[in-house]
């Protein structure tokens, strides 16, 4: 009996350890109601699992919504008065942010507090917009908003404050931010004196920032940052579009390749997961980047889809590997991995040799 538990635990070994290490995970896919009844794009995704995002009428109205972990059922979120809403980032509290439309027309950043459909209004730097793109859990939230000149610029509000900060620019004009870490590093893009736009960093809410290049191409701007500092970038303006990888505290770019086309990187997670679109066969197709490799995915090829349904952006990815994608049928889907991540699986490695020393740890015992 013992030899044959021998024989059994050697055959799950081997495969854990004959097993590609690369290897990406199949995914279930979950479609998202929409209750516009035209098409929706679920924006962000936190690790609780709740998405945010919105949801578009025939008309082109959007009206913000929230999906919480498990439902498929769409949560409308208030608006200022206006008609218009958008939902562009959740944090794990359960704090959302956005833009609105006031009664007068104008749109101005939003937060709609955990527990609350009221929506707080977040202002401008004396201009007449606003919008806010990225919040971080402590409650940190970065956008842009218009000055009294109209110029729009990057602006951060700290935590349970109403009043705009502005983050300057490159030297030129204008300039907005995407993604704020939890150490308060921001990141977007700015224009420069020549009126190019870069992709730029802001430390610890600092007013100057970073310009991190053009990365070979005219113009850049950065999408997100995680918790390491590792920040992904866009590139334009030469040839096709492409995304670029920078390491924390690197101005050096990793370039990620693309499927043929020109692609676009939208998130990026804790463990360096890269998430966005490129484009092959005439058609934009969602894609992920594993940690440590610059070769896309095409999600297609790792889920089930209906006939002719094709995932064609991927916009979010939490840490726990979930993505929220845009289907061309015109529904956001959720895409949860379905293999045993790399860490469970040496766990499992661990345990079956726990389980060899055990046997022979009672053999010796029984023959003591």
């Amino acid at each position: 009996m013992i030899i044959a538990k021998k024989q059994q635990i050697f055959m799950l070994l081997s495969g854990l350890l004959l097993a590609p290490a690369t290897q990406a995970s199949a995914y279930t896919v979950t479609q998202l109601d929409n209750p516009s009844g035209f098409f929706s794009i679920a924006g962000s995704i936190n690790n609780n699992g709740q998405i945010v995002g919105t949801a578009f009428n025939f008309s082109g109205e959007g009206q913000a919504v929230l999906w919480q972990a498990g439902s498929t059922t769409p949560i409308a979120l208030s608006a200022l008065g206006g008609t218009r809403t958008g939902a562009t980032s959740i944090n794990d509290s359960g704090q959302i942010v956005g833009s609105a439309s006031t009664s007068n027309g104008q749109n101005h950043a939003v937060l709609w507090q955990t527990g609350s459909s009221a929506p707080v209004d977040l202002g401008t730097l004396g201009g007449t917009q606003s919008f806010a793109l990225g919040i971080n859990a402590n409650g940190q939230i970065v956008g842009g908003a218009s000055d009294s000149s109209g110029q729009v610029q990057a602006v951060l509000w700290q935590a349970g404050s109403t009043s705009a900060i502005n983050l300057g620019t490159l030297g030129g004009s204008n300039s907005f931010a995407y993604s704020i870490n939890a150490s308060g590093q921001i990141v977007g893009g700015a224009a420069d004196s020549g009126g190019q736009v870069h992709a730029a960093l802001w430390q610890n809410g600092s007013s100057t920032p970073i310009d991190l290049g053009s990365f070979g191409g005219n113009s850049s701007f950065a999408t997100a940052i995680n918790a390491s500092g590792q920040i992904v970038a866009n590139v334009t303006g030469s040839g096709d579009a492409y995304a670029v990888l920078l390491e924390a505290g690197s101005t050096t770019p990793i370039n990620l390749e693309t499927l043929g086309g020109a692609s676009t990187a939208y998130g990026i997670n804790a463990g360096g997961q890269v998430v966005g679109e490129s484009f092959s066969d005439g058609i934009n197709r969602a894609v992920l980047w594993q940690a440590g490799s610059t070769a896309p995915i095409d999600l297609n090829t790792l889920v089930s889809l209906e006939d002719g349904v094709i995932l064609q952006t991927a916009f979010g990815i939490n840490d726990r590997g979930q993505i929220i994608a845009l289907a061309s049928n015109g529904f956001s889907v959720l895409l949860t991995p379905t293999s045993v991540p790399l860490p469970a699986a040496f766990w499992l490695f661990g345990s079956a040799l726990a389980g060899v020393f055990g046997c022979k740890r009672r053999t010796a015992v029984h023959h003591a």
